[in-house]
């Protein structure tokens, strides 16, 4: 059986990650994705976060010690991480199922069973703000997410959202953006504070995407839709008005102003 997951999203077979069956691709961007998976030990789904691409061997453990920060983290708002290892040099950050479905997941069960009516308006404005919370509690405690997508948002049935996935993403999306970032300076003031503004950033292309039904600028991957805005890029974000939903004024305003 493979090493890794397979890379195929809609992949029914099972495939084996170390004591894991991996049952399907809940989500994927160019620095992370997010498995369901079988936990063959406690006999449960799990899901699993995994990078991309797996960091380099001597930069493991500064993965491990990275997440294991963000694992320390109790707020209602960020989803507990259960366990975190790494199979074949290949690490994972393990959370519970029970903790609901991704956003990704909701807009495509709703488009599969056929329901017109997009979500309120309200209720897009209450997740948002949830996940803003829960990012700033890890932003004061010096931890960012550094992928921020639509499967790294989790939905309850009590309509509470949390967010997964923090520091799982590789390679760092600021060592990336500037070959000059060494990893250990992440830690610094000002690379941490760059951090928490992309998360910021990342989440507004996330509201405007939710709002407008489709992505910004037709791209899916809410870090390549940020590496196309100012000071990376020259694209510009804004609400359409021709859209399925009304949208007041100030949401509007909002929304245009957490794309800048």
């Amino acid at each position: 059986m493979a090493a890794h997951p397979p890379a195929t999203p809609g992949a029914t077979a099972l495939r084996r990650f170390g004591h894991f069956e991996v049952l399907r691709l809940l989500g994927c961007s160019s620095r992370s994705m997010l498995w369901l998976a079988g936990d063959t030990r406690q006999g449960q789904e799990v899901m699993l976060a995994l990078p991309r691409r797996a960091p380099p061997s001597d930069q493991l453990a500064e993965w491990q010690q990275a997440v294991r920060r963000a694992a320390r983290l109790d707020h209602p708002n960020l989803a507990p991480v259960v366990a975190f290892g790494e199979h074949e040099q290949w690490p994972y950050a393990v959370y519970e199922r029970q903790a609901g479905l991704t956003l990704s997941e909701r807009r495509a069960s709703h488009a599969l069973q056929g329901h017109g009516k997009p979500d309120a308006v309200l209720d897009i404005a209450g997740w948002m703000a949830g996940a803003l919370e829960g990012l700033a509690y890890a932003h004061e405690a010096g931890v960012c997410h550094g992928d921020l997508q639509l499967h790294s948002l989790v939905l309850a049935d009590s309509g509470a959202l949390r967010v997964l996935g923090l520091e799982v993403a590789w390679p760092p999306a600021l060592a990336e953006a500037d070959p000059g970032l060494r990893a250990s300076d992440r830690a610094g003031v000002r690379a941490q504070r760059d951090a928490a503004r992309r998360d910021v950033l990342c989440a507004g292309a996330l509201l405007h995407h939710l709002l407008a039904g489709r992505p910004a600028l037709d791209e899916p991957d809410v870090e390549r839709v940020v590496e196309r805005l100012p000071p990376l890029g020259r694209e510009l974000v804004r609400l359409p008005f021709a859209i399925a939903r009304p949208v007041p004024e100030p949401m509007r305003a909002i929304a245009n102003r957490a794309t800048e």
